[in-house]
Formats: structure tokens, sequence, C-alpha cells
């Protein structure tokens, strides 16, 4: 039986704490969690017990906007 590979989109696809840590660079479960108290990071989707996942979609959503906000600041600077 020949294996195929589905593509799905990005709102499908679901990212571990540790995943999402990974990508933004955060040691802790503390710092995840203070971005999402202090800073507006997506908070996760309860998919059982106490398992969470993120949407990838609203993660880099996350990081595009903070690219533009940087972006802007900066802009503010050279002016």
């Amino acid at each position: 039986m020949e294996k195929k590979n589905i593509e799905v989109g990005d709102d499908y696809v679901l990212w571990t704490r540790d995943q999402v840590k990974n990508l933004l660079g955060f040691k802790s479960n503390g710092a995840l969690y203070n971005a999402i108290n202090q800073n507006g990071f997506p908070k996760p989707l309860r998919i059982g017990g106490q398992a969470s996942r993120w949407r990838k979609s609203d993660v880099l959503s996350y990081i595009d906007s903070c690219s533009q906000e940087l972006i802007t600041d900066i802009s503010k600077i050279e002016e």
C-alpha cells in the first residue's frame, strides 16, 4: 500500500508547548505563559485532559505582528 502525504493548511497544524518554546527561544514554560498573560501571545487549545496545543497559524500571525511593531518602532526612531 502506497503512503500518500496529505497537505493541510496551517489552521489545522497543531504545535506542542515544546515546539512553540523552541521556535520562540523560550527556555521555560513560565516564559511562554508570561507571554500569554502579558504580551498577547495566543492561548493554547485544550485538546483533552491537561494536553494543550497551539495552532501554527496563530503562532505565526503573532510573530508577524511583532515584526511589524518592531519595524514601526524603528521607523519612528529613524525619523
